[in-house]
């Protein structure tokens, strides 16, 4: 990909962009712009637009990197000392006790799992917020409707 995966983005503020992805900052400025939802007065009463805009990227998330085997672990032993299986007298756990080591190797192999099965499924899981930000910045652009009057 020719853009390394950055493309522009604009928003009314730095925590929301609205408008992406493009390929210039220039196109990501217009549609703020265009929009006028960030439009104000400055002190001689001409309509402006103000424009957050950013370079971000939306890398595609490893669902491998979301999973916690020391969570694992501890919901596993909540859930066996809540089923039938479990509730002797003495029989109160823990149940799955491994050194770290094992924990460790454990971690890795599901991970790997996780890994073969997002790619044999060809998987391509995101979310709306940006994994990477650069070169943001604040514009201040004419009003599209130049012709509107000072309130």
């Amino acid at each position: 990909m020719a853009n390394d995966g950055w493309n522009w983005w604009a928003g009314y503020d730095e925590e929301t962009m609205l408008w992406g992805p493009f390929d210039t900052k220039e196109e990501a400025v217009n549609a703020g712009r265009e929009d006028a939802g960030g439009e104000f007065q400055d002190a001689d009463g001409v309509w402006k637009v103000g424009v957050h805009v950013v370079e971000a990227r939306n890398d595609p998330l490893r669902l491998a990197d979301w999973i916690d085997v020391e969570c694992l672990i501890e919901r596993a032993e909540e859930d066996l000392s809540e089923s039938d299986r479990t509730g002797y007298e003495g029989d109160e756990g823990p149940y799955f006790e491994c050194s770290h080591e094992q924990e460790v190797d454990l971690a890795s192999r599901i991970k790997a799992a996780c890994d073969e099965w997002q790619a044999a499924h060809g998987l391509v899981f995101t979310c709306r917020t940006s994994s990477a930000m650069r070169n943001d910045e604040y514009v201040v652009v004419s009003h599209p409707n130049a012709t509107r009057e000072a309130a």
